[in-house]
């Protein structure tokens, strides 16, 4: 997130990303908390789908980390961001993400913290999880498939979601099995087949 830390002017625009020292590289994340989402990824088509239900350590009423410092010991399948694995990263990052945005050669969006001058820019403009989003402590591992949860809109702003988790559908229930045929009638049938095989010839 973006503090009251001294940068080179417009480094976002003037470096490469291997070029920003640490806190520079950390300026460049607005605070929106999308990345912190947990995804599904069409397995066909490789889209990502934002899912309302966030990492552990989200806070979901500010849409920050609850212990940044520690998160990859504290969630190990969190992937850390550096200027050598964005490559790989960068198709699932949300579209307003400054890292991405910059890695791809685009202009920061104008709500972020670096251009408005405004750490709560990203807030103010409705551009962050803050209270749309569900603790994946509380959904339960089990819970987490595609059709038990919102999926955000666009690039997900306040308007795409309740922030509820929607209710599993109902699973339909199988038609039971038609009864055996009596004994009599399978011997029938049996004595036909054997019948029709001798006369076969």
């Amino acid at each position: 997130m973006c503090k009251q830390k001294r940068y080179r002017s417009k480094f976002w625009e003037k470096y490469k990303l291997e070029e920003l020292d640490i806190n520079e590289w950390e300026a460049l994340c607005d605070g929106c908390g999308k990345c912190c989402l947990r995804k599904i990824e069409d397995a066909d088509t490789n889209e990502v789908f934002y899912t309302n239900v966030s990492c552990k350590l989200l806070d979901t009423h500010t849409a920050r980390c609850k212990n940044y410092k520690m998160r990859k010991k504290l969630v190990p399948d969190c992937i850390k961001l550096t200027p050598k694995n964005i490559k790989e990263i960068a198709y699932w990052m949300p579209d307003t993400c400054g890292y991405r945005r910059v890695f791809y050669g685009e202009a920061l969006e104008k709500w972020h913290p670096l251009i408005s001058k405004n750490p709560n820019s990203a807030t103010e403009a409705d551009q962050t999880v803050a209270d749309k989003t569900i603790s994946e402590d509380k959904l339960g591992l089990l819970a987490f498939k595609k059709e038990n949860c919102v999926i955000f809109d666009g690039v997900l702003t306040g308007s795409s979601t309740t922030g509820e988790v929607e209710a599993p559908p109902p699973v339909a229930e199988l038609p039971p099995p038609p009864p055996p045929p009596p004994p009599q009638e399978t011997t029938r049938v049996l004595k036909a087949i054997i019948k029709y095989l001798i006369n076969i010839d």
